[in-house]
């Protein structure tokens, strides 16, 4: 685990790097026509270490993300999220950030990028959410960013 990882304070960063992320580059890559350049959606992005490493794994298997959104609604952990974002090497030349704890912002902004993305995770993050409909909710905001050919998907 990394300073930034220990930082967050967060217990489930092991389980991630060690069992979600890879799980997640596995589904990410058995995509049919995934294509060497990918847009990608990372809701429920917490402070974005986890899908940072998502996107090193892929670069080295020489999949590169062109556009990035991550979208999580813990306003509290911004800072971090924006550091993270920010870092060196950046994670895609365009990069979209979105906290707000209320769900039809989130879904305002997803629904601004009808279409765009190849791409679009969850981790570990339905269970924080109090109600089916509000997850029913969000996961369909995601699917609508999305192009035709978009994949969804979903780690617990």
């Amino acid at each position: 685990m990394n300073s930034k990882e220990a930082k967050t304070g967060q217990g489930v960063d092991i389980i991630k790097s060690t069992v979600l992320t890879p799980a997640l580059v596995e589904s990410i890559l058995e995509i049919p026509n995934l294509g060497k350049v990918v847009s990608l959606i990372n809701v429920g992005s917490g402070d974005a270490i986890s899908v940072r490493d998502v996107i090193e794994a892929l670069a080295e298997k020489r999949h590169f993300i062109e556009n990035l959104a991550l979208v999580d609604a813990d306003t509290k952990i911004f800072p971090d999220l924006v550091e993270t974002a920010t870092s060196e090497p950046p994670h895609s030349l365009n990069t979209q950030v979105l906290e707000s704890g209320d769900r039809d912002v989130i879904a305002a902004f997803l629904e601004r990028f009808e279409g765009q993305y190849d791409i679009a995770i969850t981790k570990l993050v339905l269970q924080q959410i109090p109600t089916v409909a509000e997850a029913s909710y969000l996961m369909y905001s995601a699917y609508g960013a999305l192009k035709p050919t978009g994949e969804l998907l979903l780690k617990f």
